[in-house]
């Protein structure tokens, strides 16, 4: 949203500043012209304003957030990794989920079509995160790495 909010902010500086220079096509040495100028200004300088502070307080948000993670999660088992990530997730929130969870990513499998399987190391087998380049369609378990290999090798076979 605040992406969307300074964009728009920052369209709007630039069309007032556009239709300003297409309506002032007189000299501008009157004082009203000055005044103009000069109040437009002093809203891009609080506009400018406006927008550091927004990015600062982002900023701030994402640190908090960072800082409210926790540390150990529900643990690099099978459920707890099913519990964490979901199917339909955004390969974006699920990069920045795998990350969180610090757990090994040994390899990725081919699932044909473009599509990937992200093998998941866990305690208790392998979690493969089936995913299309747009989000999670997909979670599989196997007991162990070579379970995973072998059923990329039946989905080439296809």
């Amino acid at each position: 949203m605040n992406k969307k909010l300074l964009t728009t902010l920052t369209c709007l500086a630039l069309f007032m500043g556009l239709a300003a220079c297409s309506s002032n096509e007189t000299a501008s040495t009157s004082k009203e012209s000055k005044a103009e100028q000069e109040a437009q200004k002093e809203a891009e300088k609080a506009k400018k304003a406006e927008q550091e502070t927004a990015e600062k307080q982002r900023k701030q948000q994402e640190e908090a957030t960072k800082k409210e993670q926790p540390t150990t999660t529900s643990g690099n088992t099978i459920k707890g990794l099913k519990d964490e990530l979901s199917i339909g997730m955004p390969f974006k929130d699920y990069l920045a989920k795998k990350k969180s969870l610090n757990v090994e990513n040994p390899f990725s499998i081919s699932l044909g079509k473009g599509n990937v399987g992200s093998v998941l190391q866990a305690q208790d087998g392998v979690l493969v995160v089936c995913i299309d380049g747009e989000k999670i369609f997909d979670l599989k378990t196997f007991k162990n790495v070579e379970e995973a290999k072998e059923y990329e090798k039946s989905l080439k076979v296809k």
